[in-house]
């Protein structure tokens, strides 16, 4: 039997048992024990034709500084990270941004058009296994607008872009429309963001600083803590279970941040067999509306962080 651990509350952590099936809800936890940073790989013909899970993992991507919707350099990883393992799960697949969706079990990621860069909008389902679905094009406008970083709030998405040009800055990006709002424009390098599903604090990586920073809903950004000592370049960050996880372009280490004590723990080793040109990641973290019943039958109040600003 497994045990499920879910953080209902900005404040609040609940430890509730109860059998799960090997498929299910898996313990949320970053091991600080692990004994070398070898990553192994599942080969792509384990899992070929075969559902894929990928929730509770870390979903990494990389994508080239090209038009297409493709990379011929790197696969698109799920990554466990108590395990230090890692398996392709959409091959040649370029990813600008990524954040997870856990109200609807899917990860939105961002990947480049025949004509933009980082303007398409895909979903991918955490369980069944088959192909990223295009939720729309990304725009302001109507005109084409590229988003490097995702994060997803409250039901809320935003974005940021980092490339060169006046659109830079922080986004609101509506998801029946996929408009997006300009809500601060930046100078800053901020290419990856992620907002914790836990306390909703939006976390970024900025090259400019060399800072991870948090970002309010105006886009304010505050420096948090510098980048691991010899690391000058991080495209995404992926924020979960009181950890953020910190993803370059190429391969390497994954440097694991503890959010409690803002000190690195031991990193994951990378996937990635090449440097690409950027990258991103999302944890694929499971609805707690989803266990509800394990909940209330436990006697605990869920409390979301709505109203957290």
């Amino acid at each position: 039997m497994k045990k499920i651990i879910l953080t209902i509350a900005a404040t609040s952590l609940f430890l509730i048992a109860a059998p799960v099936q090997s498929q299910g809800i898996e313990e949320w936890s970053h091991s600080g024990e692990l004994k070398n940073n070898h990553i192994n790989k599942v080969d792509d013909e384990q899992v070929l034709g075969m559902p894929v899970d990928i929730s509770d993992t870390l979903f990494v991507g990389t994508s080239t500084n090209a038009s297409g919707s493709t990379s011929s350099l790197n696969d698109t990883f799920s990554v466990d990270v108590d395990m230090n393992t890692a398996q392709s799960i959409l091959s040649g697949n370029g990813v600008w941004g990524a954040t997870a969706d856990p109200d609807n079990e899917r990860i939105l990621f961002t990947q480049s058009s025949a004509t933009g860069f980082g303007d398409n909008l895909f979903a991918l389902p955490y369980t069944d296994g088959g192909a990223p679905v295009l939720l729309g094009n990304i725009t302001v406008g109507g005109l084409e607008q590229r988003i490097d970083g995702l994060a997803m709030r409250n039901g809320v998405l935003y974005g940021y872009e980092a490339g060169a040009g006046a659109s830079n800055g922080f986004y609101q990006i509506d998801l029946q429309t996929f408009e997006a709002t300009l809500i601060a424009a930046s100078t800053e390098s901020i290419s990856g963001i992620d907002a914790d599903p836990e306390t909703c604090i939006i976390y970024g990586v900025n090259d400019t600083a060399g800072q991870v920073v948090t970002i309010d809903t105006s886009g304010n950004i505050t420096n948090l803590v510098a980048y691991p000592v010899g690391i000058t370049d991080i495209d995404g960050i992926a924020v979960g279970g009181g950890f953020a996880y910190l993803v370059t372009d190429e391969a390497g280490d994954i440097s694991v941040l503890d959010l409690s004590t803002l000190t690195y723990d031991t990193p994951l080793t990378s996937p990635f067999a090449a440097a690409d040109t950027f990258s991103a990641g999302a944890l694929a973290v499971p609805s707690a509306a989803n266990n509800l019943d394990l909940i209330f039958k436990n006697g605990f109040e869920f409390n979301s962080c709505a109203d957290i600003q």
